[in-house]
């Protein structure tokens, strides 16, 4: 566990493997990684102006160490609160029963994760309970998907033992995915201020659609 707060800038020129690891940082503090690549497992929480920058890192899987009912979270909450993962490419969740991953733009914070192309549900493992979560709640919150192009859950369903994984937009908040063509599995939710562009769809299997207000 890393935790910064009070304005502290805290580069880290060589670190390179940071798995299995939770990263806070609040009131304007500054983690700075940019050779960091192995960051599975990690969980990332910035607040109040906080900022997190790992540019190297291209694929996140889930990693579920502690097994079933695990929860991981990117957190940004609060104006000049940003998570910047532009390297990313894929985001593969768990493989335990009730693992989820949640992907939050809250309250004017902002996520990057412009360069991921597909966010799957893993293909191995237990599927129950499983979901990955992208919302962006609040005016100027964002969450940045603009090259995504397929986001699949394998067993998604409002039943039983499943759960869809989730694209949710509320309250002016939004999530950029003008690249997305292709949803399996997933619940779109969107209100009557929400931005969240699906014109360009193409398909949607096994989904839910949500539209408020």
């Amino acid at each position: 566990y890393v935790g910064l707060i009070g304005g502290r800038t805290v580069p880290l020129p060589a670190l390179v493997t940071a798995t299995d690891t939770d990263v806070d940082v609040r009131g304007g503090s500054v983690f700075e990684a940019p050779l960091l690549t192995a960051i599975d497992g990690m969980g990332l929480y910035a607040e109040g102006g906080g900022r997190i920058s790992i540019p190297s890192a291209t694929t996140y899987a889930f990693a579920s160490t502690w097994g079933n009912h695990l929860h991981r979270y990117w957190q940004s909450s609060g104006v000049g609160s940003r998570i910047e993962l532009a390297g990313l490419t894929s985001v593969i969740g768990g493989t335990y029963y009730n693992t989820r991953l949640f992907i939050q733009a809250q309250s004017g914070g902002v996520i990057d994760l412009s360069g991921v192309t597909a966010i799957q549900d893993s293909a191995e493992g237990d599927p129950g309970e499983r979901s990955i979560e992208v919302s962006a709640d609040g005016a100027g919150s964002l969450v940045r998907l603009e090259s995504l192009r397929s986001f699949t859950d394998r067993a998604a369903a409002d039943f039983g033992w499943s759960r869809y994984s989730v694209l949710q937009a509320a309250n002016a908040g939004e999530v950029r995915i003008s690249s997305l063509t292709s949803l399996t599995g997933i619940r779109l939710g969107l209100d009557s201020t929400g931005v969240m562009p699906l014109a360009q769809l193409t398909s949607i299997v096994n989904g839910y659609v949500g539209l408020i207000g």
